[in-house]
């Protein structure tokens, strides 16, 4: 079964026809999800509630454009994801999974199928997905500029954990605010393309989400940062605002990074995210 709404919900948000350069154009690296799989092997059960950590990677071939030009017509992605299933508080059955938009999204099975929108695939083990689709579609830069891509996802998911807690923290000082808030990590997005550019996305379950990337992308945010319990928002699309984000720690099992994002009304917010993707 292919899973489209997989693939459409982060190829709008994550690929683009053009990129920011790099002085190492071809550099490229993928993620491995073995060193998952010990603790995932440990685990003494075999449900779908608890923390799942997985690998998506993509490729891309783009043509046929139409008033643009396809800076980079073939390009390769590779995501680390990890996420929270739970049951759906109220409901004894319905599962849902954490979404990198902030909150929980409801989980559709299909038999051995999983559909959300951020985790799918096909339950084939224990604690284990796979996960492997492809599809065309129609990429519209504006009402005048458009071309077409092939894109092709594999990979899957190995349940690492039982808990359902949050397994990170995202802090925030905003500029216009005293002190500092702090929300639980529930779903998080690491994206490496070709010449060395990531995009990272976090959720939490407060409706808070995150999102930050060095690769340019006209259909998209360079900047997303949104925290409902406060109102604050800054939304920076390409040139719009300033941006920069740098790993202090990236393992496989723990990753930890600084930031800064200030809009163009002089609004900022910096912070500090965290998560542990290994118990």
């Amino acid at each position: 079964m292919e899973k489209r709404i997989l693939i459409l919900i982060f190829v709008s948000l994550l690929s683009a026809c053009g990129a920011s350069g790099s002085s190492e154009p071809n550099h490229f690296e993928s993620f491995d999800l073995s060193p998952y799989a010990m603790a995932s092997d440990a685990l003494s059960s075999n449900k779908l509630t608890g923390r799942w950590v997985g690998v998506l990677n993509y490729q891309y071939k783009r043509y046929n454009p139409v008033n643009t030009t396809l800076f980079r017509p073939e390009e390769r992605e590779s995501q680390l994801r990890s996420l929270i299933v739970r049951i759906k508080p109220g409901s004894s059955s319905q599962y849902e999974a954490a979404s990198c938009g902030g909150g929980f999204g409801d989980i559709t099975i299909y038999e051995s199928d999983i559909v959300s929108g951020i985790f799918d695939g096909e339950l084939t083990g224990a604690n284990r997905i796979v996960t492997a689709a492809s599809f065309t579609h129609t990429v519209k830069l504006s009402a005048y500029a458009s071309y077409q891509e092939d894109v092709t996802v594999s990979g899957g998911f190995r349940r690492v954990s039982d808990s359902t807690a949050g397994y990170g923290s995202l802090s925030m000082n905003w500029s216009d605010t005293e002190g500092e808030s702090v929300s639980d990590v529930y779903c998080s997005i690491i994206a490496n393309f070709e010449g060395g550019l990531q995009t990272v996305l976090v959720g939490s379950d407060d409706g808070s989400s995150w999102m930050i990337s060095t690769k340019t992308n006209p259909n998209s945010y360079d900047a997303y940062i949104s925290q409902p319990a406060t109102d604050k928002k800054i939304e920076n699309i390409t040139t719009t605002g300033e941006q920069w984000f740098r790993f202090v720690e990236q393992t496989a099992e723990r990753q930890q990074l600084t930031y800064s994002v200030s809009d163009t009304h002089g609004l900022t917010v910096t912070g500090l995210l965290e998560t542990t993707l290994l118990p």
